[in-house]
């Protein structure tokens, strides 16, 4: 797409904005809004820095035909094809000492269709290279170099668990799509949307310089991203059941439920002491760790 040099209004990237909102913040008023302004400001970001990564995964979750795949494609609309790189699961990105060239000066690397056991195997892998500011570049014939690591990283999946997220992840932003827009009623708009939006040079080029216009300076992936109802499902699957125990121990006996009582430094024992022989760990769980834990995922 190419810069208009020109103020674009609101009212004429209408079709983008309403398909954020149905796509991805379509989960409530407050939620929804947070996911839309996320998303516009992350696109923004890559657009006007793409030599700098925005260091943080972003992952769409949804059944087929929800529009997953169509983020990629705006991108890839704006950008062109030799800025994006597509592929299927994670081997192609997460390399491992392998081949690597055709990651280079990409500016955004999708991985679609990732299965659960893709996330598992590729836990570090991915946190290496969320943060990674070198690529090191390994091509057949060629003597390995060192060059910039430009790879803004997109997971596509239709799959519960595309990739392992801990409660005090810091890395990932997870949106789960409309399951609405796989219905047939929609075919419609899908339709309209491509043939006449996003297959349309005179609109790519709006929506491009819509986007150009806005300041994003500040942008903070890990601050600014919306913690959605997704995220703290999946989340909290990473928490050991003995902090959910725990946590509605504490809550009964906050509310006197149980009829008795139990001073900080007794329960915090307990803690320690599960801990230890149960969770077979070293560091200390208290009662401030696991209200600060189970809260933030309430």
């Amino acid at each position: 797409a190419k810069n208009l040099g020109r103020k674009i209004e609101n009212d004429e990237i209408e079709w983008f904005s309403d398909h954020i909102r149905l796509c991805f913040g379509w989960e409530g008023e407050e939620i929804g809004q947070q996911v839309y302004e996320f998303l516009i400001r992350y696109m923004i970001r890559i657009l006007k820095k793409p030599h700098i990564k925005v260091q943080g995964i972003l992952v769409l979750k949804g059944l087929m035909g929800t529009g997953k795949d169509t983020f990629q494609v705006l991108f890839r609309r704006m950008m062109g094809d030799d800025s994006c790189y597509e592929c299927e699961g994670m081997t192609d990105v997460i390399t491992k000492d392998k081949w690597n060239d055709h990651l280079v000066d990409k500016l955004f690397v999708t991985m679609n269709e990732v299965k659960s056991e893709d996330g598992i195997k590729n836990i570090e892998g991915l946190k290496h290279k969320c943060t990674s500011t070198e690529l090191n570049v390994k091509e057949k014939y060629m003597k390995n170099a060192t060059m910039k690591d430009l790879n803004n990283m997109l997971v596509n999946s239709n799959n519960y668990t595309p990739v392992i997220i801990s409660p005090d992840d810091r890395r990932y932003c997870l949106l789960k799509t409309n399951d609405d827009l796989a219905l047939k009623e929609y075919a419609s708009y899908w339709k309209n949307l491509y043939d006449n939006h996003i297959n349309n040079e005179d609109q790519m080029n709006i929506l491009y310089t819509w986007l150009l216009q806005w300041d994003i300076d500040d942008f903070d992936f890990k601050n600014d991203r919306p913690i959605t109802p997704a995220f703290r499902r999946l989340a909290s699957k990473q928490i050991s059941e003995v902090y959910f125990v725990l946590y509605w121990l504490l809550n009964q006996i906050e509310n006197d439920k149980l009829g008795w009582s139990m001073k900080r430094n007794e329960f915090n024992s307990m803690c320690g002491y599960m801990s230890t022989h149960i969770l077979e760990r070293n560091s200390k769980i208290k009662k401030s760790v696991i209200k600060d834990r189970m809260e933030d995922l309430t």
